[in-house]
């Protein structure tokens, strides 16, 4: 993960923190994890949908 997704995926986690999540969100979130064998892909994974949503 680069700094600049580190940060776009920080600054959407603080803009979000009390949005409820929809059930495709909590769908694609559970699929990451289970196609991810790190935290480091997780973060990754987390850092590109950052980058698509701004």
């Amino acid at each position: 993960m680069t700094d600049e997704q580190a940060y776009k995926l920080g600054e959407w986690l603080r803009n979000n923190q009390n949005r409820p999540l929809t059930f495709m969100e909590k769908e694609m979130l559970k699929g990451i994890i289970d196609n991810s064998a790190t935290i480091k892909d997780i973060l990754e994974s987390l850092g590109g949908l950052a980058g698509m949503i701004r």
